[in-house]
C-alpha cells in the first residue's frame, strides 16, 4: 500500500483537522498526516484503493488546494 502524497495549502493543525475528519469518513482511508513545516505542506494519505482524483475532489469541496505531488 503505498501512500497517496499531495501538495496542499493547508496551514493549520485545525484546517488539517476538519481535512481528516471528511478524509476518515471513507472506510478506503487508513491513516493520513500533514507536515505543515515543509513548503508544500504535504499530505500523505494511506488507502487500499482511493484514487488521487478522489482525494484531491474531497479537500478541494473543503476549500483547499490539494493537487498530486510528483517526483
Amino acid at each position: 500500500m503505498e501512500p497517496l502524497i499531495f501538495k496542499t495549502n493547508i496551514n493549520s493543525a485545525e484546517s488539517f483537522n476538519k481535512v481528516k475528519k471528511v478524509l476518515y469518513c471513507s472506510p478506503r482511508i487508513y491513516d493520513c498526516t500533514i507536515d505543515l513545516e515543509d513548503a508544500d505542506k504535504v499530505l500523505r494519505v494511506i488507502s487500499e484503493d482511493l484514487s488521487i482524483e478522489e482525494v484531491e475532489k474531497e479537500v478541494n469541496r473543503l476549500g483547499f488546494f490539494c493537487k498530486e505531488l510528483e517526483d
